[in-house]
């Protein structure tokens, strides 16, 4: 298959100098530090600060609630200041709040701490976004996601492993020895970010809203095409209806993590037959595919149209998952359960695959290129509302609700994909726009 097949050329093509190997050393830096995080956090706040549940629960809603808040005001930012510097900054104050945690004994200390990470985390999700069209070319920006994806998916794994080790022992030296790890994978990735700066070689969001913007225009432009509206208010990109309409669909069909981390396993113990092992080897699972055809995936999105029918096909992919899961809970037997939830994983994550390439690339194509910081901070307070938000709904929703709860969501996610394609058709007829993303990626990052 060629998934398999071409994994040895795009490693040999990441080992090249270059801006890709640049930023997949910075992805890979952050992303090691965060699993560590995500492995200790928690049981530390527990077993060495003397924090309850609850307090701990409260941090996380704290920080649910900021990264809401932050994202487009920080996508404002980065169309006014340069989003790279943004971004190291920001990745390097995160390294700041890890070393924090160490100093954590009270929960007015945890609050305070966690806050300053939640900014800092949504901040450099949201520059790092806006970042990226002015390192890479548009037919090329949909696969650099995509292999930093990967690239995420891996060293978070690597992180949670370290971090589990810490979690095995208890020993809270060990605990506050990984924080310090943590926080030097963090700067490591703010140098990476920093050396970016050299393959600068695209107009900044600045200098592309300024008199020239013009000139930097496609020549084939249609001249009675609509022309992009200059709008340099910080609600720029929420007075665009058809992206927000695409920002509501690509947020409902990210549901799909919250339903494979939190709706799946309590429907696993609490409804059906199923081993809580199976659980386990369908993350697994999913993890692999992730690394082995994201990014192949994402090749089918590199047009606006494309990445419509890659936004349909996730929500008829995740609306089967929804219905074979719920289907799941009727065997006795635990097999054929279990099979059901085993063929469930494979649509959620053929699901999961294409919204996130579908997603990455309307959020760039249907952006005036001197505002993607704006769009990228309204993309984003999507996708940190379904990230806050949707987990624990659907878990609890789902759960007290059955077969009947997972048909609705189905429907909804079924609803939302197939509206995909017309609410893109509308977003390319309404200006501001760029130009559409080009038929065929021509382009190559060294």
């Amino acid at each position: 298959m060629r998934g398999f097949g071409d994994v040895a050329g795009r490693l040999k093509l990441l080992l090249r100098p270059g801006v890709r190997r640049t930023l997949v050393g910075a992805v890979a830096a952050d992303s090691v530090g965060q699993g560590v995080l995500i492995a200790t956090t928690t049981f530390y706040m527990l077993r060495v600060a003397g924090l309850t549940a609850v307090q701990v629960g409260s941090g996380l809603t704290l920080a649910a609630v900021l990264g809401i808040v932050v994202s487009t005001p920080i996508g404002h930012a980065a169309d006014r200041w340069n989003p790279l510097r943004l971004t190291v900054l920001m990745t390097a104050l995160q390294a700041v709040a890890v070393l924090g945690f160490i100093v954590v004994h009270n929960l007015l200390s945890y609050l305070l701490v966690t806050a300053f990470q939640a900014i800092a985390v949504a901040s450099a999700s949201v520059t790092g976004a806006a970042m990226l069209p002015t390192i890479v070319p548009p037919e090329q920006r949909v696969r650099t996601r995509a292999t930093t994806r990967v690239t995420s998916n891996v060293g978070i794994s690597v992180g949670v492993g370290i971090g589990g080790v810490a979690v095995g022992v208890g020993s809270a030296d060990l605990y506050r020895l990984l924080f310090a790890v943590s926080a030097i994978g963090l700067l490591l990735s703010a140098w990476f970010f920093d050396r970016l700066r050299r393959y600068q070689t695209l107009p900044s969001p600045v200098a592309a809203s300024g008199t020239d913007q013009d000139a930097s225009a496609p020549a084939d432009t249609d001249p009675a095409a609509p022309q992009e509206r200059s709008d340099d208010s910080a609600a720029g990109a929420l007075k665009d209806r058809p992206f927000l309409v695409v920002t509501v669909i690509s947020a409902l069909l990210a549901i799909n993590d919250g339903l494979l981390t939190v709706a799946l396993p309590l429907w696993i113990s609490q409804a059906t037959s199923v081993p809580p092992w199976i659980y386990s080897v369908a993350i697994v699972l999913n993890t692999l595919a992730v690394v082995l055809f994201q990014i192949p995936l994402s090749r089918s999105s590199e047009t606006t149209a494309g990445a419509g029918r890659a936004l349909r096909i996730s929500g008829v992919a995740l609306a089967t998952a929804c219905l074979l899961w719920a289907v799941a809970g009727s065997p006795d037997t635990a097999w054929p359960a279990a099979a059901l939830v085993l063929v469930g994983c494979v649509a959620h994550v053929i699901g999961e695959l294409t919204s996130s390439a579908g997603g990455w690339a309307l959020s760039y194509a249907l952006a005036p290129e001197h505002a993607h910081g704006r769009y990228q901070g309204v993309f984003g307070t999507g996708q940190q509302i379904s990230n806050a938000v949707v987990p624990v709904v659907t878990g609890v929703f789902l759960i007290n609700n059955g077969v009947g709860g997972w048909a609705i969501v189905a429907g909804v996610l079924l609803v939302a994909g197939l509206g995909a394609p017309r609410a893109v058709a509308w977003a390319e007829r309404t200006p501001p726009r760029t130009s559409p993303l080009p038929a065929e990626a021509t382009g190559r990052i060294s």
